[in-house]
């Protein structure tokens, strides 16, 4: 029996997290489990409860605009620390211009809301996952 992979999704927006879940249950045959959170400090608790192998992480812009420096030391913090270095990080945002700030931080991989058809990222969860 093939394992199942553990996905966290952080995403203030409840719609992208419906969407997402969606695709990976309706496409995913079996082989995910996604765990879907609105909050980093949602996020950060459910990475105490659970063995994650994946992340899908957006930048949270909040209204006093601390929201993405809180996404960048949450990846900064999972890429430091010896329990969970190890998990795969995707960046999942309508921000292109951080692009290089997240893959310096130790993202795998950075996706533009929106320009990903299902396939797509399905493709693209099972690449990040065999590195």
């Amino acid at each position: 029996m093939e394992k199942i992979i553990k996905i966290l999704l952080i995403d203030d927006d409840e719609f992208i997290r419906i969407l997402i879940k969606d695709i990976f249950w309706v496409h995913g045959k079996g082989k995910y489990q996604v765990f879907d959170v609105e909050s980093i400090e949602k996020g950060e608790k459910l990475l105490k409860e659970e063995k994650i192998d994946l992340i899908f992480l957006d930048l949270m812009f909040l209204k006093d605009g601390k929201g993405a420096v809180s996404s960048l030391d949450f990846l900064k913090r999972i890429k430091s620390n010896p329990e969970t270095r190890d998990i795969k990080v995707i960046i999942f945002s309508g921000y292109p211009d951080l692009k290089k700030r997240t893959l310096e931080l130790g993202a795998e991989k950075f996706l533009i809301k929106g320009e990903y058809l299902p396939k797509e990222l399905l493709e693209i969860t099972e690449e990040i996952i065999k590195k």
